[in-house]
């Protein structure tokens, strides 16, 4: 055996993966016992706001030699790694991964990277990210042409929410709703549109985060315009055929 100033390692098979090592030194052989670290992951459900938090934990315990972990991630976040030696010589590994939780985070993945001398190749868990928040909520349905006499004009109440929003609740400005509407979960019909739905409507939402509110005011016109069309958020309106300056007045005014 050449006199050189290192050791050789080699694995034995058994219950805990061995290594023989041979100190070139005092030309003697030792053995080493090294022990598969247990691995686990897992998303920590958070709210969303303005502080960093813990949003995904990742663990390997009881390993020998100490396991090393990493994370890969789109979102941005850092992580800080901790170890903890056991009475048998055995180590356990923990890494936390925090960021400032945004709505657009939730279902957003990480990826945690457990690697061990004991393992063929590195253990891997992708988490998603739970991130809580109030609900958002839109209506939509309404295209500006609710004549006297159309029938089953609907509005839809829109929710982003997590979680699941427990409540949907439709209302107009003066409390309650007219007759001719019909109300099922987040849908709102108006069996046949006539003055009374001349009105606004609000649909409000809530979860265990709280409750979110939105308007729409619904015009009710003479009779049906044909053509119609209107350019949001520019300043082109138009409107179709219509006979007397008091539509093309009311056109104008309702078409925004």
């Amino acid at each position: 055996m050449e006199n050189m100033d290192y050791k050789h390692h080699i694995p034995v098979v058994g219950p805990l993966l061995k290594h023989l090592t041979c100190d070139e030194e005092k030309k003697n052989w030792t053995e080493i016992q090294s022990t598969k670290p247990k691995n686990s992951a897992r998303a920590v459900t958070v709210q969303a706001g303005s502080k960093s938090m813990v949003v995904a934990q990742c663990e390997g315990a009881d390993g020998k030699p100490a396991a090393t972990i990493k994370w890969l991630a789109s979102v941005g976040g850092n992580h800080s790694t901790t170890t903890t030696n056991g009475p048998d010589g055995t180590v356990t590994v923990r890494s936390e991964y925090r960021l400032v939780p945004t709505v657009a985070d939730n279902g957003r993945e990480v990826t945690c990277l457990v690697d061990q001398r004991t393992q063929d190749r590195p253990w891997t868990e992708v988490l998603k990210l739970s991130v809580e928040y109030p609900p958002i909520v839109t209506i939509d349905g309404y295209d500006n042409n609710w004549y006297v006499g159309r029938s089953d004009a609907v509005l839809f109440c829109q929710a982003k929410a997590n979680p699941e929003p427990t409540t949907i609740t439709w209302t107009t400005a003066s409390g309650s709703l007219p007759d001719t509407v019909v109300v099922e979960h987040n849908k709102l019909t108006v069996r046949k549109v006539d003055d009374a739905v001349n009105t606004t409507f609000t649909c409000e939402v809530k979860n265990k985060h709280g409750a979110s509110r939105k308007t729409l005011t619904t015009f009710v016109i003479g009779e049906r315009q044909y053509g119609h069309h209107i350019t949001r958020n520019t300043s082109t309106i138009q409107c179709g055929p219509l006979k007397d300056e008091r539509k093309i007045k009311r056109c104008n005014l309702f078409s925004y």
